[in-house]
């Protein structure tokens, strides 16, 4: 059986730890951190990623960078 997919709601309660945003953005855990020491990810309280957001973030970083 194949797994459930998630609504976009879903995704938006999403947090994930720094290993699993790198991993879905093709960076190192520590380059997710480092970014987040700059201001450019946001870390919740709970140490966690929000997964929407960063993303959301991310992209805009990038394409600031350009």
């Amino acid at each position: 059986m194949g797994e459930k997919e998630s609504t976009f709601e879903e995704l938006c309660e999403c947090y994930v730890s720094s290993q699993e945003l790198a991993d879905m953005l093709g960076l190192t855990a520590r380059h997710v951190n480092r970014l987040a020491q700059e201001g450019v990810l946001l870390r919740h309280s709970n140490g966690q990623f929000n997964l929407v957001t960063n993303v959301k973030l991310y992209l805009a970083h990038l394409k600031k960078a350009r």
